[in-house]
């Protein structure tokens, strides 16, 4: 009797650890409880901050579902369903960092050079590490660039990873997914560059094409795949604007990056 109640005891002490692994067992691969907060709020790329600070539960719910997958869990899983983790995870972790600070006011000095509802009025929101995911305390920066960008080296991520901004490709409407990742990388990539105010747009009578500075920031992630002519021009989606952008006699700068809150 004395050792069975022991054995008792003991599994009542590791309890509180098993619903934890027990999440990260388990974890949905189609983020639905995301793909809730996602439909309730954004609308055409924006969101509703104001709709999702009034509740946020399962915005916490999800990310505490990020929190318990340990490393070892994580490297387990496919190449896909890692990628969609880590950028869900990214996204999910701006959208908790804006909610944390909402309104935006503006508060800092770094934030003079930057509009006063942008994200870079709060102070560390992208380099001090606040967010528990696979086991560790992160950073936005920790999961951009010490992660996604080199240990996947997909340069359409740079379309998915959604900073709070307008000049930010749009946050999609939707989890991204292991089974569809490639399908929705490449539509982000085509809705972005579809986007003549903030992804690209070109002037055929000063035969001028702009492109977001995204495409400046990390141009050696594009190098990769043949630079960032090539990149833009694959997932245009129009032949004859993919040729402007291949003929290299046509001049390319770089959009202002609007750092306004991508909110509606």
């Amino acid at each position: 009797m004395w050792v069975r109640s022991s054995i008792f005891a003991c599994l009542m002490l590791l309890s509180p650890s098993l619903p934890a692994q027990q999440a990260a067992a388990d974890f949905d691969h189609r983020h639905g409880q995301y793909a809730e907060v996602l439909v309730r709020v954004v609308r055409a790329g924006a969101v509703d901050y104001a709709a999702l600070q009034r509740d946020r539960s399962s915005l916490d719910n999800y990310r505490a579902q990020l929190a318990a997958v340990s490393e070892k869990t994580l490297r387990t899983w496919t190449r896909d369903q890692q990628l969609a983790f880590w950028i869900n995870a990214y996204n999910a972790s701006v959208l908790a960092t804006v909610l944390d600070h909402y309104p935006i006011t503006r508060g800092s000095l770094i934030g003079l050079a930057f509009p006063a509802n942008s994200i870079w009025q709060i102070p560390g929101a992208f380099k001090t590490a606040r967010y528990k995911l696979a086991g560790r305390t992160r950073s936005l920066d920790n999961i951009e660039h010490d992660i996604v960008r080199p240990g996947f080296r997909d340069p359409r991520v740079h379309m998915a990873l959604v900073c709070a901004a307008r000049g930010c490709p749009p946050l999609r409407a939707e989890p991204f997914v292991a089974s569809r990742l490639g399908v929705q990388l490449d539509d982000q990539a085509r809705v972005y560059l579809g986007d003549r105010e903030h992804g690209f747009s070109w002037d055929s009578a000063a035969k001028r094409l702009a492109v977001s500075s995204i495409f400046k920031w990390f141009a050696e992630d594009f190098a990769a795949v043949g630079g960032v002519r090539a990149f833009v021009a694959q997932h245009l989606g129009d032949p004859v604007l993919a040729a402007a952008v291949r003929d290299t006699t046509n001049s390319l700068r770089y959009l202002d990056y609007d750092w306004t809150l991508n909110e509606h």
